[in-house]
């Protein structure tokens, strides 16, 4: 467990409350302090389960949800310790040895090429500074452009599962959204 336990006590990190982590269900409120509006709170729940889904492609699914929680709360939280990244991947995905590997190189893939992508969602995105999307649009975007362009998922499927993310954790224009800029690529 993740300095966390199943009564609901919380990870310690500056901005950010890890709250009723256990088996299968991730869930955090995040505490942002905007400089454009009053204070804001996000609840992100996912529900994972380590024995389904079953295959190769839905376990990539998995991965990507994860990595995606992962790429937020670094977004908004720089100074995660790289060991609750770590713990939290394992712990996530201990049976599954392959979508562990393709967790970890989107993870480290997005952090290595962040200001490129970044450069490139940028010149794609018209009227739209990345200052200005929502922390979960840009990191479903980076997500996805480091997977098209760096391990060559086809871009259908990239596209799909990114609308996937944005209709689970986005606002109602999201799915739009993320399409859109995708589709430039």
């Amino acid at each position: 467990m993740l300095n966390g336990d199943k009564h609901g006590n919380h990870l310690k990190l500056p901005g950010v409350a890890v709250v009723g982590l256990s088996q299968g269900e991730l869930s955090f409120k995040l505490n942002l302090c905007d400089p454009q509006s009053a204070k804001t709170e996000i609840d992100m729940k996912n529900k994972t389960d380590n024995n389904n889904p079953p295959g190769k492609f839905a376990n990539r699914t998995l991965a990507r949800t994860i990595v995606f929680q992962l790429l937020f709360l670094e977004d908004v939280n720089p100074d995660n310790p790289e060991e609750w990244v770590r713990e939290y991947l394992a712990e996530k995905l201990p049976d599954h040895a392959e979508v562990l590997r393709f967790a970890r190189q989107l993870i480290n893939g997005v952090r290595e090429k962040g200001p490129e992508l970044d450069e490139k969602i940028e010149q794609q995105s018209k009227n739209w500074s990345l200052s200005r999307m929502s922390v979960t649009d840009r990191n479903i975007l980076r997500l996805s452009l480091y997977e098209m362009l760096y391990i060559k998922t086809p871009k259908p499927v990239v596209i799909n599962e990114a609308i996937e993310l944005a209709k689970k954790f986005g606002s109602a224009e999201s799915p739009a959204f993320v399409n859109g800029i995708l589709d430039r690529f």
